[in-house]
């Protein structure tokens, strides 16, 4: 898994190597070659234990990837910067491959471009699903992966396979996903960004990811780069078997026929008008940029989320909610919702009528129970660890305030939040716990949880 992460690091060799930062190209490269034999060194070790593995290892095969992701890509940022703390290298890298986007290390200005190439493409690369990537091309037990990510995807509404083997999905995954980021750099690149940062802030955007290179050259000043933005951030938010469908099946008429992404596209419109008449005095473009960057949990700001009570309160509950299953974005997702006010409204008519017979369905489809169960299931799980976590930064000595705004931000993967977050205030242990709220929220909590249950090691 590490030796094929590794080598998306050869396009930060050849930034760095285009802009003669020789150097860091020395430190990356030494780094990647070391990790890589590693790599190899525990793959010939385990090898033969890869048929043996049952779907319930899938669980601890996935936590371990990312804390094991997580760790190596710190590692660029902590030697080439001797000034940072490890845990705020951690913490950054964390950041980047969860597509949680909360800049933890700041002065952009003095990092160099392959630096900044690599930040950028943590974000691309934890967006698309290394998991999903890696696990395919190494051909583990496909089982042992799909009781994760069925979790998701949910697999009595669609298969997060399009084809009959991972191999083939991992494919689709790198042809979508890249022809995404290369329309959305030719998109501002259209309207005069230079190529480096056309390159790298679309990686953050199709990722729905959250870091910006805005502070170095001021994109978004530009209404035509805000839409831009904006398509592309709504396009990394839907969801991955839907692209396939329009894209290799030639079915557009799927973007407006499934539920979530109709409440997304509707619901994220009538907020943006309702904002712009009632309470902003800002060009509406701008309006629908912060309303996307919240809804696809990108996490791009504008100052429009602050600028009432009300709409603070909505933009925290957009970042909750999430977009679509399978896509690049955080939250709960809007599928399991769609699920969930079903079944109130059902228990309701139940109420008034005992005797009826009627079933959940979406999309014209009827949804078993125990898919049902494990919606209600996941929600009050993702409720009870956001509660718990707020609650844990408040007992380590964090203002409430600030651990609300944080936990918001980091569990959901938005990044973006409506109060001020404040790197220098939070302690060792708080941003270790940080580190771990981004990986609960980027790995759907359920495989976080399931390997600390007594009952799973046995």
């Amino acid at each position: 898994i590490l030796t094929f992460y590794l080598l998306s690091w050869l396009m930060v060799i050849a930034v760095g190597l285009l802009y003669s930062e020789f150097s860091e190209v020395r430190s990356i490269g030494l780094i990647g070659v070391g990790v890589s034999f590693f790599g190899l060194f525990l793959y010939k070790m385990n090898a033969k234990h890869i048929d043996s593995l049952q779907p319930t290892d899938g669980f601890l095969i996935v936590v371990l990837t990312w804390l094991m992701i997580a760790f190596v890509s710190a590692l660029p940022i902590y030697i080439i910067f001797p000034d940072i703390a490890w845990i705020d290298a951690f913490l950054e890298s964390v950041s980047g491959i969860t597509t949680t986007g909360v800049e933890v290390l700041g002065g952009l200005e003095k990092w160099p471009y392959c630096m900044l190439w690599y930040r950028q493409q943590l974000e691309f690369v934890g967006g698309v699903g290394i998991i999903v990537m890696s696990m395919s091309l190494l051909t583990f037990h496909e089982g042992a992966l799909l009781s994760i990510y069925h979790g998701e995807f949910g697999k009595d509404v669609r298969d997060l396979r399009m084809t009959p083997r991972i191999r083939g999905t991992a494919r689709y995954v790198c042809m979508i996903y890249g022809g995404l980021w290369l329309a959305c750099a030719i998109g501002h690149l259209c309207f005069g960004v230079p190529l480096f940062y056309a390159l790298t802030e679309s990686m953050a955007t199709v990722s729905t990811g959250g870091f910006s290179l805005s502070s170095l050259y001021g994109m978004y000043e530009s209404m035509a780069n805000q839409l831009v933005a904006i398509v592309f951030m709504v396009l990394g938010a839907i969801g991955l078997h839907t692209h396939y469908i329009i894209f290799f099946e030639k079915k557009v008429g799927v973007l407006f026929k499934q539920t979530e992404v109709r409440w997304m596209l509707i619901g994220g419109f009538i907020l943006t008008v309702l904002y712009w008449f009632l309470w902003v005095d800002v060009p509406f473009v701008t309006v629908l940029f912060d309303v996307a960057a919240f809804i696809t949990t990108t996490g791009f700001e504008t100052t429009i989320h602050t600028s009432s009570a009300l709409i603070a309160l909505s933009f925290i509950l957009l970042g909750l909610l999430g977009a679509c299953a399978g896509s690049t974005a955080g939250g709960i997702k809007i599928v399991r919702f769609a699920v969930l006010i079903q079944e109130v409204k059902l228990y309701l008519l139940r109420m008034l009528y005992p005797s009826s017979i009627a079933h959940v369905a979406l999309d014209g489809q009827v949804l078993t129970e125990s898919y049902v169960n494990s919606v209600r299931g996941y929600i009050g799980l993702f409720l009870l660890t956001y509660i718990v976590s707020i609650l844990v930064l408040v007992v380590s000595g964090l203002a409430l305030s600030d651990s609300f705004y944080w936990i918001s931000s980091t569990i959901t993967n938005v990044g973006a939040t409506v109060g001020e977050l404040n790197v220098g205030v939070l302690t060792l242990f708080q941003k270790a716990f940080l580190s771990l709220v981004m990986l609960i929220g980027r790995v759907e909590i359920t495989a976080f949880l399931v390997v600390c249950l007594p009952k799973y090691w046995r």
